[in-house]
């Protein structure tokens, strides 16, 4: 039981959703302190796109209506 909540906790905390998207930048939101994933998420979808990878040009303060704080996390395509 506690093997199965511990990873549901880290799913949980590794969630991201992409919540804007152009052909040059996309914006994802995703926990507060989570940059790695989210950075591999955004090369990802630039490469898919022909571009290198993604650069973070923006973030939104921390928003804490949900259980966990989460921002959203603007890249462009480079």
């Amino acid at each position: 039981m506690q093997i199965a909540l511990t990873i549901s906790a880290l799913l949980i905390v590794s969630a991201c959703s992409i919540t804007e998207q152009t052909p040059t930048s996309v914006s994802i939101r995703h926990d507060a302190v989570n940059d790695l994933f989210v950075q591999q998420t955004a090369d990802r979808y630039c490469r898919d796109r022909g571009f290198e990878k993604g650069v973070k040009v923006q973030m939104t303060p921390a928003d804490d209506t949900y259980v966990i704080p989460t921002v959203v996390s603007r890249f462009d395509c480079v």
